[in-house]
């Protein structure tokens, strides 16, 4: 079977990459970071991971260059299908919809959100809400919304497989 590339957006902690994840077990994806390339930075340079320290290393290499990160992460990647496990701004967007990527929004509820941040580790403000990284994107952007509110991730795994195999098929 040939299956549709993919694009995820969702705020931080809503559950895009086990979503990511799980198409690669289910499907055979190969998955793309865009937010491994910014948290690598971050930790090299700074030694931190915090979200507003991501947010201005997302911010300040934006300015240089609008689609920066899905270009970076994209650089050299030659594999089909592909998943995107984190479009941020409109301009990642464009490039997904240009490309005829399947868009999936990756909805949570704020609690759950900031548990699973704390939980590995990283540092997360209320303030942290506000970044446009975090508002830019809604699942009205999207073909279809999972919406991953407290599931673990064998059952994270059934609903999404359920919800998007017919879908995703070329």
């Amino acid at each position: 079977m040939t299956y549709r590339n993919v694009a995820l957006i969702g705020r931080s902690g809503s559950g895009k990459t086990t979503v990511a994840e799980v198409l690669v077990a289910q499907f055979g994806y190969t998955r793309v970071s865009t937010g491994h390339l910014c948290r690598e930075i971050s930790l090299r340079m700074f030694g931190v991971e915090s979200k507003r320290r991501l947010n201005e290393i997302t911010e300040a290499l934006r300015s240089v260059h609008p689609g920066i990160w899905v270009e970076a992460a994209l650089r050299g990647v030659d594999a089909h299908p592909v998943v995107l496990d984190s479009l941020r701004f409109r301009e990642d967007l464009a490039f997904a919809l240009a490309e005829a990527y399947f868009i999936v929004a990756v909805c949570a509820p704020s609690h759950v959100r900031r548990a699973r941040l704390a939980a590995r580790g990283q540092e997360f403000e209320l303030s942290d809400e506000k970044w446009p990284s975090e508002l830019e994107l809604s699942a009205q952007d999207s073909d279809i919304a999972i919406t991953n509110e407290s599931a673990g991730i064998a059952e994270l795994a059934v609903m999404v497989g359920s919800i998007l195999k017919e879908r995703l098929l070329l």
